[in-house]
């Protein structure tokens, strides 16, 4: 399940896309080298027809499971000459954060801030999507806001297999796209729109094979 639109979020398309030669790494599938390169091809392909005067200078992929070697060498033989960034997104990943109080010495009333980033390396961070928004960011509100009040927030754990950005404008991002899914009536989703509506997507087309192949616009689907 693919999904491709600009950086302004315009012309969204959806595109469901068998797997040919899938290679299994456990019950995981995942790409070969020839399926990786034919779908970014296509991508490509629907990307110009939305349109024809567009410049593709950078392409980010999100994926939820990690990108294997034969998948790298696919997407980066069909993207010479183009920036390209391969991101792992990881949802409920072992790690939690609990926010403390400096002055009290104790844990804080309220959780880890939303936006908030723990490096773990030079290529993976951990980056809270879920988290407590200060009073400040609102208008006359005199109160923190925590999306369902209650719980303690798990990060998202976000993992790079090739690119040049730095880590901050990933998590950034990442923090816009959270903010993409109109449809939901939400402040914000937990994951970026661009795994959100693939996980949604995708269970929808499995009840229809006509779907295969044939890209659509995301308005027929909210």
């Amino acid at each position: 399940m693919s999904q491709v639109f600009d950086s302004k979020g315009r012309g969204a398309r959806f595109f469901l896309n068998p797997i040919n030669k899938p290679i299994f790494i456990g019950k995981t599938p995942y790409m070969s080298k020839e399926d990786s390169r034919r779908l970014i091809n296509s991508l490509k392909e629907i990307y110009f027809k939305v349109d024809t005067n567009a410049e593709l200078k950078k392409l980010i992929i999100h994926k939820t499971t990690p990108f294997i070697e034969s998948e790298i060498e696919g997407i980066l033989q069909a993207t010479k000459g183009i920036d390209v960034e391969l991101l792992h997104i990881q949802h409920y990943p072992l790690w939690r954060g609990i926010k403390g109080d400096r002055k009290k010495k104790q844990p804080a009333s309220y959780p880890v801030d939303r936006g908030t980033t723990i490096q773990l390396d030079d290529n993976s961070f951990l980056l809270f999507t879920h988290g407590n928004i200060p009073s400040t960011d609102f208008l006359n509100q005199k109160k923190d806001y925590y999306k369902g009040a209650r719980g303690i927030p798990a990060p998202l754990k976000i993992t790079r297999y090739a690119g040049k950005s730095s880590l901050d404008e990933i998590a950034n991002d990442i923090m816009k796209l959270t903010k993409m899914n109109w449809n939901a009536g939400e402040l914000y989703k937990t994951l970026p729109v661009t795994i959100d509506f693939s996980k949604v997507l995708s269970r929808y087309s499995k009840q229809d094979e006509l779907l295969l192949n044939i890209p659509y616009d995301f308005r027929y689907f909210i």
